[in-house]
């Protein structure tokens, strides 16, 4: 870049900056984007008229005749090129592309010259430019168009060199719509995003080791479970350089993002030869649940990304080289270890591609087998992973509360399969605003994919099955079969669903070709381009504004059932809170969003005087408590904490409202009432007292007499599910009396609990007898889930009672025992 451009393009950002600036000082948000629409459209509309005039006027060669529409003498060639003597003649001649008074454009070969006439106290100025030989030279068997002088305008504004130009436009917009404003919308901040980049903090802070894991783990403890999470590297990087903040966090996930809608872009370019391949980044970046989601620090962000990746790979490796195997072997792998769903994704689609093409993979096995090392090594995280967690994938499935894992037959888990997987590409899900999804998860009065594109899908989809004997078209429609799996074997959610994009996008866009083949060939294909560009481009601008502006308000439940919003706010308040009040205890509630703890240690890792609780622990129990504690509660339970009646009056410190004005949170300093011994004395001694109810137990009603609990209820420690349980309030040992409606013999008990030592100890009881027979045994190996199982050696004949009590040896005085299964026979 010589220094001419290099002091344009500074005066240009000079420029943008300063209208920026003054954007900011004295022209309001909304004036704002209607000044950039009207800027960006008319900025479109010259270029549209640039191009069909430039098209439409027919240059002259110089050494030939010019008349004006005046009627004037013609124009001699040696006047013309002193008018034009910037561009040097040759034995070819100079061709004149327009001549003016005050402008001229004219080329010479590869070289071309434009020449300003008159500029202030200039004679002229003279700019120009050589090209490519490749973009406007020719094989002349192809073609005598070059020769022709409608071809100089088309070398410039030519369809391949217009279509890249379009591309460069399309990505300013695309990055654009990803990247503005990025920790404003969406709204919420969630848990999903910040844990991501605490792993990633943890991991550089550890050099690259995780005590559990190993060495450069790809599985991560992620919210109980362990999951790949291969974007904790992508974060790691971005924190590295740019720290910790909502911005550069979703900034990291964008960005790949960027390159996956590249890789859409040029598959279409590469292999289907689409005109209009640019404009499939603008479908993406007007998709309304790509745009949502692509914003976010989401590891689904990333599978989606990569799946496109994936694609792009395997169609160099089928139509360009064998030797893409290894690009296809790296692709899958990134995108394996990327989020748990899109691994159902990949095996299905891999599994389907190896038999679509299996004559091409058999011909170049020599490939595969040069492969086989990279891909023994890209296995080796999985394997270590499956050796360790033998259990985690049945785990996770039950976590979610999968079908697949429930006693049921299994004529209804493939009944229920194909419902979701039904409902997982269905129109209906995907192109109308639907409830299925959570409220965070949705644009309000959008559907997840744009409706205008669903007749452009059907064509799209039409054509590869009319094409189905080659390759390329069978891969689309497998990618469009396989995204669905990842959500048929739980529930559907657009997070297991968000690699359908791809597919859809890609056909689309081969549906709109189709069309515009067939329907438009008298309407140039520049025009088109630009049309195109201009409608797609205000689209996604549109979108942006509409959900930056809009956005907030959309849903109004912002609790822990709706937008869970709050995180960046609140926590900006907190630090001037804590600037204020720098040795308070400060309690977070936790019932407001998913995943709390990861806030703090988000935005205050090195605060050790914050932790989160709910306010309902100082209401159920006599905790420790000052007036210089400082909780921050929602509003109901703020109310809760006043209707208690064990709280004085409490001392604001800050509210924090919601962004439709109500009340969001209540920063608060509470202080017990004089009293409260006495009224917590008398409150432990009606927890005390057991509670009886009637429950069913293989078909027969039994009465069960036990301790209080305060989650669960007792029908869960008899419906053979170990994930269901009953937690006893605080009772230790915990009590549970069964009386059977008739007597009968027993001889064996299994019960499993929570993690804890633990005594147990069972009494028997005949009919009419209160001597029992009493068994006994204790467990220390503090197992995650402890199982016991106690013979009863010479039992009663037949047992009308049974007395069972649980004592928590970890914990003595009250305690929370949890009882997962209980069985007796």
């Amino acid at each position: 870049m010589n220094r001419r451009n290099f002091g344009a393009l500074a005066l240009l950002g000079v420029g943008l900056m300063i209208g920026l600036i003054v954007s900011r000082l004295f022209i309001s948000e909304e004036m704002a984007w209607l000044l950039l629409c009207v800027a960006f459209l008319g900025g479109l509309s010259v270029g549209v008229f640039l191009v069909v005039v430039g098209l439409r006027r027919e240059p002259e060669q110089i050494g030939g005749q010019r008349s004006n529409s005046q009627g004037a003498a013609p124009l001699e060639a040696n006047a013309l090129a002193a008018n034009v003597a910037t561009v040097p003649a040759n034995e070819n001649g100079a061709q004149v592309l327009w001549s003016t008074a005050h402008l001229a454009l004219a080329r010479e070969a590869n070289r071309y010259s434009a020449q300003a006439r008159d500029i202030g106290r200039y004679e002229s100025v003279k700019f120009s430019v050589a090209l490519p030989r490749e973009w406007w030279q020719r094989d002349p068997s192809d073609s005598t168009e070059h020769l022709e002088p409608r071809a100089v305008l088309r070398s410039f504004a030519g369809i391949e060199t217009l279509a890249w130009v379009m591309f460069g436009i399309s990505l300013l917009v695309y990055a654009f719509t990803r990247f503005y404003k990025l920790d404003e919308f969406p709204i919420s901040f969630l848990g999903d995003e910040a844990v991501v980049v605490t792993l990633a903090r943890n991991l550089l802070q550890n050099g690259f080791h995780d005590p559990k894991l190993g060495w450069f783990p790809l599985y991560f403890d992620f919210f109980f479970v362990v999951n790949p999470l291969i974007s904790v590297y992508l974060q790691a990087a971005a924190l590295e350089f740019f720290g910790v903040s909502i911005t550069v966090a979703r900034a990291a996930s964008a960005l790949l993002t960027v390159f996956g809608a590249i890789a859409v872009a040029l598959t279409l370019k590469k292999f289907f030869n689409a005109r209009y391949w640019w404009s499939a980044i603008l479908f993406l970046a007007i998709t309304p649940t790509w745009f949502l989601h692509s914003r976010t620090a989401f590891d689904t962000v990333t599978a989606t990304a990569l799946y496109a990746i994936f694609i792009f790979c395997y169609l160099l490796y089928r139509y360009r080289s064998p030797r893409y195997v290894f690009a296809i072997v790296l692709s899958a792998a990134a995108m394996f270890y990327s989020y748990p769903a899109a691994q159902l994704v990949l095996a299905l689609t891999a599994a389907l591609l190896a038999i679509s093409d299996i004559r091409f993979h058999l011909k170049n096995l020599r490939w595969w087998l040069f492969a086989a090392p990279l891909i023994a090594i890209v296995l080796l995280p999985y394997v270590r992973f499956v050796l360790a967690h033998p259990d985690e994938s049945w785990y996770h499935l039950r976590s979610v509360n999968s079908y697949v894992v429930r006693d049921i037959p299994i004529s209804e888990k493939v009944t229920g399969f194909i419902a979701r997987y039904a409902q997982g590409i269905s129109p209906l899900y995907w192109f109308l605003p639907n409830e299925v999804d959570l409220m965070r998860h949705r644009m309000k009065d959008y559907g997840l994919l744009p409706l205008w594109i669903l007749p452009l899908l059907v064509v799209g989809i039409g054509v590869c099955i009319a094409r189905f004997r080659e390759s390329k078209y069978r891969v689309l429609l497998i990618a469009l079969v396989s995204a669905p799996v990842a959500a048929a074997l739980v529930d559907v959610l657009i997070l297991r669903l968000l690699s359908f994009v791809i597919p859809v996008t890609l056909l689309a866009v081969l549906g709109m070709e189709y069309l515009l083949e067939r329907f438009a060939k008298r309407i140039q294909p520049q025009v088109i381009s630009v049309v195109l560009l201009a409608l797609l481009s205000f689209g996604g601008i549109w979108m942006t504004r509409d959900a930056l502006v809009n956005g907030p308000t959309w849903f109004q439940q912002y609790d822990l059932y709706g937008m869970q919003w709050g995180a960046k706010q609140l926590f900006q308040v907190l630090q001037q809170v804590r600037e204020n009040s720098p040795k308070s205890p400060i309690i977070l509630t936790s019932s407001w969003a998913n995943g709390t703890e990861q806030f703090i240690e988000f935005f205050m890792p090195n605060d050790k005087l914050i932790q989160t609780r709910t306010i309902d622990a100082w209401i159920e129990n006599q905790e420790p408590l000052s007036r210089n504690t400082i909780f921050v509660m929602t509003p109901e339970e703020l109310d809760t904490a006043r209707a208690s009646g064990k709280f004085q009056e409490p001392q604001f410190v800050w509210q924090l409202d919601y962004p439709n004005g109500e009340r969001g949170f209540e920063i608060v300093r509470m202080a017990y009432v004089q009293n409260i011994d006495e009224i917590f004395q008398a409150e432990k001694q009606a927890r005390a007292k057991p509670v009886t109810e009637v429950i069913k137990v293989n078909g027969e009603n039994i009465t069960l007499t036990h301790s209080q609990f305060d989650s669960g209820s007792a029908q869960n420690m008899f419906d053979g599910d170990s994930y269901t349980l009953a937690r006893g309030r605080e009772a230790n040992p915990l009590l549970l009396d069964i009386e059977f409606p008739t007597p009968r013999p027993l001889s064996q008990l299994r019960a499993s609990f929570g993690q804890m030592s633990f005594t147990i100890t069972v009494s028997l009881y005949a009919p009419n007898s209160d001597q029992p027979v009493v068994y006994s045994q204790t467990d220390r190996t503090n197992a995650p889930i402890p199982e016991v199982t106690i013979d009863f050696e010479n039992p009663p004949a037949e047992v009308q009672r049974v007395k069972i009590e649980i004592e928590h040896l970890d914990s003595p005085g009250e305690a929370k025992i949890h009882v997962r299964e209980l069985e007796i026979k």
